[in-house]
């Protein structure tokens, strides 16, 4: 796993030679990496990413592409997981990890641990990142 230092001066070089419309996730790259560094807090979600970050829900798609680049193996940052909701949205019903997840978007259909399948399983999926220096320990808990 790379380090803090690394990671920073990758995305200031991102910064600097890249996009202004990439620059903004870049910054919220910067800040993931900080909060994390800076909490007791390795298992973030979008939603708990927008309020330590003091952004605003038009501002989730950056969120979620921020997390997904610090996923990537550029930085290896975080091990990306999938909570599957009941139809309500009320309640977990399954967690996936990242295998599993491309597997059902590729073939458009989720089985579920006893053989059924999920429809309507995209609108109930939503991400959530561990930093990998925890891994899997905390995914489980």
């Amino acid at each position: 796993m790379k380090t803090l230092k690394c990671n920073l001066k990758l995305l200031d070089r991102l910064i600097r030679n890249d996009k202004p419309a990439e620059t903004e996730i870049y910054n919220i790259c910067k800040n993931i990496i900080k909060h994390v560094h800076n909490s007791n807090e390795h298992k973030l979600t979008i939603v708990g990413l927008r309020r330590v970050l003091n952004l605003t829900k038009q501002q989730d798609s950056q969120i979620a592409k921020a997390a997904m680049l610090l996923s990537s193996q550029s930085f290896d940052y975080f091990d990306v997981y999938f909570k599957l909701y009941d139809e309500t949205l009320d309640y977990v019903i399954e967690e996936l990890d990242t295998y599993k997840y491309l597997e059902a978007v590729e073939s458009n259909e989720l089985i579920d641990n006893e053989g059924n399948s999920i429809e309507n399983f995209q609108d109930r999926l939503f991400p959530y990142f561990v930093y990998k220096k925890f891994g899997s320990q905390v995914a489980d808990s």
